[in-house]
């Protein structure tokens, strides 16, 4: 009893009793969901892939594009940390410089966590890229970069853990050393029969 309780927990959702068409796609799904996160020489390890454009997770729907090199170093100057330092007035420090590097892409933002997949055929090496950032390169005339890359004001960075463990950082130590504060605006509405609308 034991043995058979533990088979049907553990049994692949693509087994379970459904109607053939939903079964089919739903194996199918499965398929494209490892593939898509595979990581690159581990078979037995998966995770999501990230834009190297702008260091985001690309979850859910979203089409994940892949880009070689060629194609990054044609747009370069929307990313360059040469641009970068003219248009805020500055200068990255090394440091923060070294957390956006891409190996073989040096001199640009980008982001080191994207996911990096080699043609075994050709050796050629290409990276993913969510669907507005693959977009924007694809507009030769500007130079801007896209609105969500590291490029675009976004080279925030991280704590260096040889001034301090990441398990050591707080929430609060965030907020005092961010460069950036996001913040928002909290309406609350109340109301009830025959009562007008209150917000604060």
């Amino acid at each position: 009893t034991r043995s058979r309780s533990t088979s049907t927990s553990t049994s692949n959702q693509a087994d379970i009793k459904l109607p053939i068409e939903i079964k089919e796609s739903l194996k199918h799904a499965i398929k494209c969901d490892q593939k898509s996160m595979q990581v690159e020489g581990r078979v037995d390890a998966f995770c999501l892939p990230v834009c190297l454009i702008c260091d985001r997770v690309i979850f859910g729907c979203e089409t994940v594009h892949k880009v070689d090199k060629e194609a990054v170093m044609a747009t370069k100057s929307k990313f360059s940390i040469e641009e970068y330092n003219s248009f805020y007035d500055m200068e990255l420090h090394a440091e923060l410089i070294k957390q956006y590097e891409v190996e073989g892409l040096e001199g640009l933002l980008l982001s080191p966590r994207a996911t990096k997949t080699t043609d075994a055929s050709t050796g050629d090496v290409h990276y993913s890229t969510c669907f507005n950032c693959y977009n924007s390169m694809k507009v030769k005339e500007s130079d801007n970069p896209p609105k969500h890359a590291i490029a675009n004001g976004f080279a925030i960075g991280q704590v260096p853990t040889r001034i301090l463990k990441n398990e050591d950082i707080t929430e609060e130590m965030c907020a005092l050393l961010a460069p950036i504060r996001p913040y928002a605006y909290l309406f609350a509405y109340s109301a009830g029969a025959h009562k007008s609308i209150k917000g604060h």
